[in-house]
């Protein structure tokens, strides 16, 4: 089959840095757990998290709906980043599953603020996926290194995604979104972007509606609530479509605790 992509998920101590409240961590394991579910259903996809070590959290293997993504809870940043080893790893695993010579056109989505403070010379691995076809596309977090992630994904044909001058956090999660959704080859079309207003207010507390329409033969909808300020993992979503069809976001499950859920 034909290389995929695996998910390179910075978890350091760096990443502690905050916008409006919800730490850069936070923003790179949401947008992480995004990219996963905007998999086709033969695409081979994988999820590592590292800061000095590394950590598989989902396998490398063809995408699968039914994974227990909600099963996974959110790690804080801590310790020291070595975003070599993260390379290594993901250049590795491609070669693991395709052969050598297989790993081409393979595509590594490496999230981080790109300080590497320890581990050998990152650049070695950016060379080896350069000869092995990989593309390295990056997106980058927090008091962002934007000289190195740039020279990462230029290097090896990848994506320049800046996230660091984002100074709200809707809008943070709003370009992660649109940047994440082109990167699968899709086309995103936003609209009906406005502030909600309290509407009442039941037993577990105020709630606020909205309304919106969407284009005819639009193939998927993802539905995604962004606060100004805070976390919108406090709060539950309800969608309801014109048929009646409810859908809720629950706080109880992480992949959606109203942060960026979809529903397809």
């Amino acid at each position: 089959p034909h290389p995929g992509t695996i998910l390179l998920l910075d978890r350091s101590g760096s990443m502690a840095v905050q916008t409006n409240g919800v730490a850069a961590v936070q923003f790179v394991q949401e947008a992480g757990m995004f990219l996963y579910h905007s998999a086709l259903d033969d695409d081979f996809v994988g999820t590592q998290l590292y800061n000095a070590s590394v950590e598989t959290l989902f396998d490398y293997e063809e995408y699968d709906p039914s994974n227990a993504l909600p099963l996974a809870s959110f790690r804080t940043a801590s310790g020291l980043t070595n975003i070599a080893a993260a390379l290594k790893s993901a250049i590795d695993t491609f070669i693991a599953e395709h052969g050598a010579g297989g790993a081409n056109g393979g595509k590594i989505v490496l999230m981080s603020d790109g300080i590497q403070t320890t581990g050998p010379s990152l650049w070695d691995e950016v060379t080896r996926a350069e000869n092995e076809g990989i593309e390295i596309h990056t997106l980058s977090f927090g008091n962002a290194d934007t000289a190195t992630m740039e020279t990462i994904a230029t290097t090896t044909g990848g994506d320049v995604i800046p996230m660091s001058e984002k100074t709200d956090a809707s809008e943070l999660k709003l370009g992660m979104a649109r940047e994440l959704t082109e990167l699968r080859g899709l086309t995103p079309i936003h609209f009906q972007k406005e502030k909600l207003k309290p509407n009442g207010e039941t037993q577990k507390g105020i709630y606020y509606e909205g309304s919106f329409h969407f284009p005819p033969y639009s193939r998927t909808l993802q539905f995604y609530a962004f606060l100004e300020k805070g976390n919108a993992a406090d709060y539950e979503l309800e969608l309801e479509d014109p048929a009646g069809n409810v859908y809720i976001g629950s706080t109880n499950n992480v992949d959606d605790m109203g942060r960026l859920n979809g529903v397809v």
